[in-house]
């Protein structure tokens, strides 16, 4: 079982991704970014609210945390382009 401190650093509004959307329920869609809306604990384990898996009247579901993992930003890098463009114009001037 996995505590509450596992998901210490989750906040409202954070971006998840969907890591596992098995389920009878099928609303969650694989590798989709979702929104945390809410989180907290029952049953022994931790469960998130997602802004856009809306209820059919309206309220929100929610979902065991374990099904998702935060988005990890990336840096833009655009060294490989410079790299295959440096060796492009060191081709053309021999």
């Amino acid at each position: 079982m996995i505590g509450m401190s596992t998901y210490r650093d989750w906040h409202v509004g954070m971006k998840l991704v969907c890591v596992d959307a098995s389920g009878w329920m099928n609303r969650l869609v694989p590798r989709k970014i979702y929104t945390l809306s809410a989180i907290g604990e029952a049953f022994g384990h931790i469960y998130v609210g997602l802004e856009e898996t809306p209820n059919k009247d309206g309220n929100k579901l929610h979902w065991r945390a374990s099904r998702f993992r935060p988005v990890q930003p990336r840096k833009t890098d655009i060294s490989v382009f410079t790299a295959i463009l440096k060796g492009a114009k060191e081709k053309a001037s021999v």
